[in-house]
């Protein structure tokens, strides 16, 4: 009886340990997870063009890194923000998701572009290229990118 009792107090504890207190993540991004990263590449095209960069500096952690092609990495918001002044005109911008994944913390999305611009005393100049782009979710709800690279489809001169 007594070994019965002890049996069971010892087992009663791993019981609850496995079946009441799994803590272990989805490792999926929920519908509205998907629909708010997605509505980030449908303007993404809008905003470079429109030169909201403000707008798009905000999409941001401030610590977030950028990897710009053939360049040093541009690390923070306020950096990321500045490098956009930078930027020749832009004539058209399209930017079209290929592929999202994520488990609900962090998210990535590849992605294609192709781009016009117009740099003064040069005729237009197009490419088209892939990105790859690393989101982290916030407290609030909202997805935040932490990391993005981008390079051309163009072969090297």
């Amino acid at each position: 009886m007594v070994q019965k009792l002890i049996l069971s107090l010892l087992t009663l504890p791993t019981f609850f340990l496995f079946t009441s207190c799994n803590t272990a993540a989805t490792n999926e991004l929920t519908d509205y997870d998907i629909k708010y990263l997605k509505s980030i590449a449908d303007r993404d095209g809008e905003l470079v063009v429109g030169k909201q960069w403000d707008t798009l500096a905000a999409q941001y952690t401030s610590d977030a890194v950028r990897h710009p092609p053939n360049g040093s990495p541009i690390a923070g918001r306020d950096s990321i923000r500045q490098w956009y002044n930078y930027l020749p005109p832009i004539k058209a911008f399209h930017f079209r998701m290929d592929e999202l994944k994520g488990d609900g913390l962090y998210a990535y999305m590849r992605a294609t572009y192709d781009i016009t611009l117009s740099p003064p005393g040069y005729p237009n100049m197009s490419d088209t290229g892939k990105t790859l782009i690393v989101f982290r979710k916030q407290p609030d709800g909202k997805w935040l990118r932490v990391a993005d690279a981008w390079n051309s489809n163009l072969p090297a001169k």
